[in-house]
């Protein structure tokens, strides 16, 4: 078979309205293992773009030690370092990296710093800047009431 049509026979994405399920959906094709197998440890990134749950890679040792360094030895101020936790790039000049266009409140790299970032934990923290003005105003609100008690 050839690899597009093992493909397709390997794999089915369905959705339901809350699940995203990857199904094998031919098990007799013995390429179907063979090719599911690659799938899950070469591509991941490319089953989570399509909503599959895949578990993240493990951060490079590279990319570890430069986590550890850079908290160690902060890049000179002004300059910020990535927020990507297995990333660990500092900036080499300023207003070099991108923030989060909802948030501001964190800095990336790279685009794909962002997108890992996001898949695995920004877009549960993450809140636009006019919802922190709401949440400070409801904070500040509330202390004033806390004085008169």
């Amino acid at each position: 078979t050839p690899p597009l049509a093992s493909l397709q026979n390997a794999l089915r994405l369905t959705a339901s309205s809350q699940h995203k399920y990857l199904i094998c959906s031919d098990k007799k094709d013995s390429n179907s293992e063979s090719v599911f197998s690659f799938l899950q440890t070469s591509c991941c990134s490319l089953l989570s773009d399509f909503g599959c749950n895949v578990p993240p890679t493990e951060s490079h040792i590279a990319n570890k030690f430069l986590v550890d360094w850079f908290s160690l030895y902060p890049p000179q101020p002004g300059l910020r370092l990535c927020s990507n936790e297995h990333c660990g790039r500092p900036e080499t000049r300023r207003h070099e990296f991108r923030r989060c266009s909802a948030c501001s409140s964190v800095n990336y790299c790279s685009r794909a710093c962002q997108a890992l970032d996001w898949k695995t934990c920004h877009r549960y923290v993450c809140m636009p800047q006019h919802d922190w003005d709401d949440l400070h105003a409801d904070i500040d609100n509330d202390d004033e009431d806390d004085d008169f008690e």
